[in-house]
């Protein structure tokens, strides 16, 4: 059947969304046209099947833009390989072995782990405040987490009361922190225990990016000095990048600079208040991050209250490399030629 008609049979299939009638109507005219007599004897051979389809292709087309939009999650949960990154593990002097070769924030080469994909992660703080991760999956010492997580963000290792309570995601309770949100307790919370209180409410960001303050001691901390992360792409490696939105954490004042390769700069400043809260770059409608390709970027964090420096947690690419694919449809869908209207599947995770 030739492609002029897969595209008529597509558009008749998003009118009879609308409803039975005007399916039946479109049916009736276009089966006065000549080229549409093959056409016409599938939608009479079993109307009700079309109409069912339709509605399921249309709302698929239509309820689902955000899921299809090819987007790709870079986050800091897992190296290149598939091995779990351990912050802990990754804090100590002897470090955390991937594809044979030591990390730690002893040797200073935690942004190097996501080499081979392209992405090298610098920053400016110097050797003895190296970059380095922190588990936000944890209890605030002190507090409570509704989210089942065991690990304290501070004094996990016993003896050493380092970490930062200020970094917890998920939904807790955290004695320094103050409520990031109004009463009710919003619904997609997770509901507290009889007896519990809760001051914060987040999506769980897993492992973030921090400068290490006490490098090699094995209990991961966010310096209180001020620093700016760089974020650098090795297009030999990577072909295209391009930026949708950036998460950090805690009560900072966080600048992000994107600088793309027609030489244009990108700037956006948060201004955070509140501890624990997640906020994002990229999200002001009036703001939106530019949809061109990306030289490097840098976020720079300052602590509002001279405590902590706060992290960066996970970057989500409108594109990156060969990360976006066409969605696969079965039959009959892709015969509507759904595949060539380049749709693309959801979000997808390192590893």
């Amino acid at each position: 059947m030739p492609w002029v008609a897969l595209k008529n049979v597509f558009l008749v299939l998003l009118l009879c969304r609308r409803a039975t009638s005007i399916c039946e109507r479109v049916i009736h005219i276009t089966g006065k046209i000549s080229h549409w007599k093959m056409i016409n004897y599938v939608l009479h051979k079993s109307v009700k099947k079309i109409i069912s389809l339709s509605v399921a292709v249309s709302t698929l087309l239509f309820s689902s833009t955000d899921a299809l939009a090819g987007t790709f999650e870079f986050d800091f949960d897992k190296a290149p390989d598939g091995t779990v990154l351990d912050p802990y593990l990754l804090d100590t002097r002897p470090g955390q072995t991937i594809d044979g070769v030591r990390y730690s924030t002893r040797r200073n080469n935690i942004g190097l782990i996501w080499e081979s994909l392209g992405v090298t992660i610098s920053g400016d703080q110097g050797p003895r405040t190296p970059i380095g991760l922190f588990n936000s999956d944890c209890v605030p010492r002190g507090g409570t987490s509704e989210n089942g997580f065991t690990r304290l963000c501070e004094g996990e290792t016993p003896g050493n009361t380092n970490g930062d309570n200020d970094l917890a995601t998920g939904t807790g309770f955290n004695p320094q922190g103050e409520s990031a949100f109004s009463n009710p307790l919003p619904a997609e919370c997770e509901s507290p225990a009889p007896g519990n209180s809760v001051n914060y409410c987040t999506q769980p960001q897993g492992n973030v990016l921090i400068f290490e303050e006490n490098r090699g001691d094995g209990n991961p901390d966010d310096d209180a000095n001020n620093g700016t992360i760089r974020f650098d792409f090795d297009r030999n490696i990577v072909s295209t990048v391009r930026i949708g939105r950036i998460a950090v954490i805690d009560d900072i004042k966080a600048t992000l600079t994107i600088t793309f390769l027609d030489n244009t700069v990108f700037q956006e400043i948060l201004d955070i208040q509140e501890e624990n809260a997640v906020s994002f770059f990229g999200e002001d409608i009036g703001n939106l991050i530019p949809d061109k390709e990306v030289s490097f970027f840098t976020v720079q964090l300052a602590e509002q209250g001279g405590t902590s420096s706060g992290a960066v947690s996970s970057l989500i690419f409108t594109q990156f490399g060969d990360e976006t694919h066409a969605l696969e449809l079965p039959e009959p869908y892709s015969l509507l030629g759904l595949v060539s209207l380049g749709l693309l599947t959801a979000r997808k995770r390192v590893g």
